[in-house]
């Protein structure tokens, strides 16, 4: 009986038997892969449409949305005037903002009153309270309504010296096409010959045609 056995034993042993397979290895010839492994020739990218990159949004950040210079507020030698005005002062205004525009008058030319058709003479006092201003001290004046003209709307001294007052004037018509109970207001500006100073004073003095 032991003799018999020995064959059937040894058949058992080769059958059950078997190579060891390396559960890690992969076969070259093989498509899949390990999901651990990223093929280089794929990417997360879509392969449409426009990609955007950090670098791009933060410069976009960058930009004022604005648009606006912060520097934009001031001159270009950063000087700004009390009306709110801005810009470089020319050098004939250096010293302007002294002299003041004192008491504005409206005056009827050659009649009580002003009517469509006549003439009113627009000015003020100019007062200097120092120092000396030689740079031909002027007014220009404005009116806010086109048939109210002047044919010279600027006036000019040669000088103002230091606590002198001076009167100063232009002369304005109005068109016979305006109406009674029109309200004109005239702007009078401190100039410098026929240049508007932004460092200058400025005043309104308003009046009604009869």
């Amino acid at each position: 009986m032991k003799i018999a056995w020995l064959p059937l034993l040894l058949l058992v042993a080769c059958t059950t038997e078997e190579p060891v397979v390396d559960s890690t290895a992969t076969d070259p010839g093989s498509t899949s892969t390990d999901p651990t492994t990223t093929d280089p020739t794929t990417t997360d990218t879509p392969t449409t449409g426009p990609t955007t990159t950090d670098d791009t949004e933060a410069s976009a950040t960058d930009v004022d949305p604005t648009g606006v210079d912060p520097d934009s507020s001031t001159g270009d030698d950063g000087s700004s005037s009390d009306d709110g005005t801005t810009g470089p002062i020319p050098d004939e205004c250096d010293g302007i903002e002294m002299i003041e525009l004192l008491d504005p008058f409206v005056t009827p030319v050659d009649s009580k009153s002003w009517t469509p058709g006549g003439s009113v003479t627009v000015g003020a006092t100019m007062h200097n309270p120092g120092p000396d201003y030689i740079s031909y001290p002027s007014i220009i004046v404005e009116s806010d309504n086109p048939l109210v003209t002047s044919g010279m709307p600027n006036n000019s001294l040669f000088a103002i010296l230091e606590d002198q007052s001076l009167e100063i004037y232009v002369t304005f018509e109005a068109d016979d096409a305006t109406l009674a109970g029109t309200e004109v207001t005239f702007t009078i500006r401190m100039a410098s010959l026929d240049n508007v100073c932004p460092n200058g004073d400025a005043v309104e003095v308003s009046a009604i045609l009869e």
